[in-house]
């Protein structure tokens, strides 16, 4: 994870984009935050562990994902 590269991610079945920065690692594992991704308290703290989970590096990537999640709620 780079500062200023571009990350998508899904929120109530929408794809964004947002820029990454504040980029951090403790302990072995890196932090970031997402410009525009947040509530009002502020900027949000994301773990790399997320990646490709709901924030992803390719709208591809996203899109299918949000394909696959729409799939599962018509099964249902």
């Amino acid at each position: 994870m780079k500062e200023g590269m571009i990350v998508y991610y899904i929120e109530e079945g929408h794809i964004y984009e947002g820029v990454v920065y504040d980029v951090e690692t403790k302990l072995g594992r890196t932090f970031f935050s997402i410009e525009g991704y947040g509530s009002c308290e502020g900027a949000c703290r994301i773990c790399e562990d997320q990646i490709n989970k709901w924030i992803f590096t390719k709208k591809e990537d996203a899109q299918a994902y949000r394909k696959s999640l729409q799939g599962r709620l018509h099964e249902k």
